[in-house]
Formats: structure tokens, C-alpha cells, sequence
């Protein structure tokens, strides 16, 4: 593969230039909310704008010796806040001090499991663990407890979608059906959040392998370590269900590339399980196979198209085998979503900000450094099969933005399947690299991401 970089790693210093980036964009985000509020304040009274734009949720806090969170902050929160800074830090900084010894994506699955239950136990144990899934009352928890019959729910589905809490009425029967199994078999909300996360985290695999697709194996078990230590993988990836789907949608599209190297039975049957469950969890499912058909249309590949049209047929005929009407189930949510209509034309200013907040949001809980490194890592390929694949799902993901998806925000979660792709451009920035300087570069990337995450962990809270 052709690839070309143009940047000299080491022109003013590499610590240097990294400082500059920092600087820039703490700037350009600090000035954009100054912006954003004054104009909410003078121009835009009504619109939806949170004070702490770009973050849709964010409950400022501070650890000592008071907390601006109306939440428990008791002695043994508190020391478990401040042990797990301390051994949050420990975790990092042997990575760091052992980066050349690490030579296993099962190394780092291990360290990612330490190091994200470690992020959210500063928060405490009851904030940390309990309160992402049974603290707000509009959780798919308290629909979940209600459930008396699983099947009957599936199949009533569409008759009680309404009066669904608001996760809960925007989501198939699938979401609200994992916290039920979850609190059938753990019971207590603090096991389901670490459950959640070691399932989540098997993505580890698929992002380390799809990283092999383009990448020699050093460059892509360093890309899956960065991929762990992403401020919005430490602070979303433990109690979300967002994790469990962008592990579904990155398996779904790793098949697929699997699929187009070689057509084996595994891979068919592999993507329709993750069509199938990613379906069952989240409308957004669409977002991943449009990708792929515009990709396969591009290809002008009518075969693969036919076989997954064929797969979303059987799996459409499935539901309605369960008495579930998908396609209907999906119109609800949309109207749920957007009641009084497209908000570009009932709330044009609201439709705005949410729109740039939805964008903004994403960048900010990326990092500085891979923002510039996936931006030159996309500039300098644009003839490269391998980016114009990756740019299909960020043109597509814009184009959802655009017609109305997330429209609250909190993108840095609900799109948390985004990163992972964002990495393939970014890695550009190590190839042709020699081992020093890739060496010194992936130690400060880890470095900024990790420093970015204490410090909004340590002083922010982001679940309603």
C-alpha cells in the first residue's frame, strides 16, 4: 500500500509541536462556548444549547473536599476516588514505561479493563458503577424490572413503545431486554456496569484486527492501545449499552471487509449474527449498512448486495414472526425523536447548535493530537482505497447529523462506534516512521489522552 506523510516528525521538537496543539485546541474549544452561550444568552434564548457546549451532559465536581453533584459523596467514596486516581495513574504509567513489551491484544484488553474501571471508580462506587445504570429514573433499568414475560414484551412491543421511558421508546425490545437478563442473573447494578464493560471490551479483538487489514501487527496493537485509552472509551465504555452496539457495529464491519477479501461461509454467517443483534439493539443499525451498500455499490458488487438485502429480509421476517413490526417500531422512535417534525424547519436555531455540538462533541472527546493525526492521516491519502472506505462513514455519519439523529447530542457516546474508524486514517501519522521516533510519538498521544481523561473524570460527571 502506497501510503505518504509529509509532516517532519521532529521539525520545532516533537513535545513542542504537541504542546501547540494542545494549546490550540483547548482555544478553539474555550471560545467556542464563550460564543455558543453568548449567543444563547443574547440572540437565542430558546434554543437547546447546554451551558457546558460542546458536552450534551457534564455535572461539574471537584473531589475535596465538596462536590457539585447531588450525589452521595460519602467517606468511602471519596477514598475510593482518590485510590483509583492513584491507581488509574499506576496503570498508565507501567503501560507507558513496558509500551515495547506489549505485544498482545489480549495484554490489552487486561489493561484496558483496569485502566476504564479504574476512570469511573473516581467517581466513587455508587456514581461510578451504580449510577450509569440504575441512577436515572429514565434509564432502561427501571422499564427493564417491570418486564414479566420477555416474549410477551417482544411481542407487544409496538402497542407499549410510547409509554416506554425515553431510552427505552427510542430503542428496539433488544436494548431494554439486556438489563433485564442483566439484573435476572447479577442482580446488582455495580456488577452489571463491570458485566457490560468486559463484553464490551472484547472489540478489543476487532479493532486490533481490523487495524491488520491496512497496518503491520506493531503499528496495529499501538493503534489498539490508543484505542483504549480514547477519553470517550474511558468514560462511556463502562456501563453503556453504546458499548456493546460499537462492538457489534465494528464486528459487523470487519466481517464485511472479511467478506470482500474472501467470501467464506464464516463471514456470511458472522455478519448476519451481528446484523441480527445490532438490529435487536439499535435502529441505528442502518448507519453501518448503508456505509457498506454504498461501498458495494461503488464496487458495483450486486452480489454481496443481494446477499444482504437477502439477510435483512430474513431478519425482518423474524420479528414478524414475534408479532414485532420493525419498520414501525423504528417510525415510532423517529417520532418520539423529533415530535413536532424535522427541527430544521420548527426549531432552526436549536437544529443549529445541536448540529455543530454533535460534531464538536466527538472531536473533543477524541484528543487533540489524534484529531490532527486522523485530519493529515485522511489530507495526504485521499487517492487511498483504504481512506475513501473510512470516509463513506464519516460523510455518512454528517449526513444522519444533518437530517436530525442525536438530537440531544451526547455523540461522544451514542456514536461511540466512530472512533475506532477515525483511528484507520490517524495511523497514517506512525507509518514510514523509524521505531524511535513512532516509539516517542505513541507515548505522547498515550500521555495527552490519558492526562485528558484524569482531568475530566476527576472534575466532571457525564450520565444524566
Amino acid at each position: 500500500m502506497n501510503l505518504k506523510y509529509d509532516l517532519n516528525p521532529m521539525k520545532d521538537g516533537l513535545i513542542n509541536v504537541s504542546i501547540k496543539y494542545c494549546f490550540f485546541f483547548i482555544i478553539i474549544f474555550a471560545l467556542g462556548n464563550i460564543l455558543v452561550n453568548l449567543s444563547r444568552v443574547y440572540l437565542f434564548p430558546n434554543a437547546d444549547i447546554p451551558l457546558f457546549w460542546p458536552i450534551s451532559v457534564f455535572h461539574p465536581k471537584i473531589l475535596w473536599p465538596i462536590t457539585l453533584l447531588p450525589f452521595n459523596l460519602d467517606k468511602i467514596n471519596l477514598l475510593s476516588a482518590f485510590i483509583s486516581i492513584a491507581l488509574y495513574s499506576v496503570v498508565f504509567i507501567n503501560t507507558i514505561l513496558n509500551l515495547d513489551k506489549i505485544k498482545s491484544k489480549y495484554l490489552i484488553y487486561f489493561i484496558g479493563a483496569a485502566s476504564i474501571s479504574l476512570s469511573n471508580l473516581v467517581h466513587g462506587i455508587h456514581d461510578g458503577l451504580f449510577y450509569p445504570i440504575a441512577g436515572c429514573v429514565q434509564n432502561y433499568y427501571y422499564d427493564a424490572i417491570e418486564i414479566v414475560n420477555p416474549y410477551l414484551f417482544v411481542s407487544t412491543y409496538n402497542q407499549i413503545q410510547p409509554e416506554l421511558l425515553t431510552h427505552s421508546s427510542t430503542h428496539p425490545p433488544g436494548a431494554v431486554l439486556l438489563y433485564y437478563y442483566l439484573n435476572q442473573f447479577l442482580i446488582y447494578p455495580e456488577i452489571s456496569s463491570l458485566f457490560l464493560m468486559l463484553i464490551s471490551l472484547s472489540i478489543v479483538y476487532f479493532v486490533y484486527n481490523l487495524m491488520r487489514q491496512f497496518y503491520e501487527e506493531k503499528l496495529s496493537l499501538n493503534m489498539t492501545l490508543i484505542f483504549i485509552f480514547i477519553p470517550a472509551i474511558q468514560i462511556y465504555y463502562l456501563s453503556s449499552i453504546d458499548s456493546i452496539i460499537s462492538l457489534l457495529f465494528i464486528g459487523l464491519i470487519y466481517y464485511y471487509l472479511q467478506l470482500k477479501s474472501n467470501k467464506s461461509l464464516y463471514a456470511i454467517i458472522a455478519i448476519f449474527i451481528f446484523t441480527f443483534i445490532s438490529s435487536f439493539a439499535t435502529y441505528l443499525v442502518i448507519y453501518p449498512i448503508m456505509a457498506m451498500y454504498i461501498d458495494m455499490l461503488y464496487k458495483r458488487n450486486y452480489g454481496n448486495m443481494m446477499l444482504f438485502g437477502s439477510m435483512i429480509s430474513i431478519i425482518l421476517s423474524i420479528y414478524g414472526y414475534f408479532n414485532f413490526d420493525y419498520i414501525g417500531g423504528f417510525l415510532t422512535a423517529s417520532f418520539l425523536e423529533n415530535p413536532q417534525g424535522f427541527r430544521f424547519f420548527s426549531e432552526p436555531f436549536s437544529y443549529l447548535f445541536t448540529r455543530l455540538e454533535n460534531i464538536a462533541e466527538i472531536v473533543l472527546f477524541y484528543g487533540p493530537l489524534l484529531t490532527i493525526a486522523t485530519y493529515k492521516g485522511i489530507r495526504h491519502n485521499l487517492d487511498n482505497e483504504c481512506i475513501r472506505f473510512i470516509l463513506t462513514f464519516i460523510i455518512l455519519l454528517l449526513l444522519f447529523f444533518f437530517a436530525g439523529v442525536a438530537r440531544t447530542g451526547e455523540t461522544a457516546r451514542c456514536c461511540i462506534f466512530i472512533y475506532p474508524l477515525l483511528l484507520i486514517p490517524a495511523a497514517y501519522f506512525f507509518v514510514d516512521l523509524d521505531c524511535t521516533v513512532r516509539f516517542n510519538k505513541v507515548k505522547l498521544i498515550l500521555t495527552t489522552l490519558w492526562i485528558q481523561t484524569l482531568l475530566m473524570q476527576t472534575f466532571g460527571f457525564y450520565y444524566w
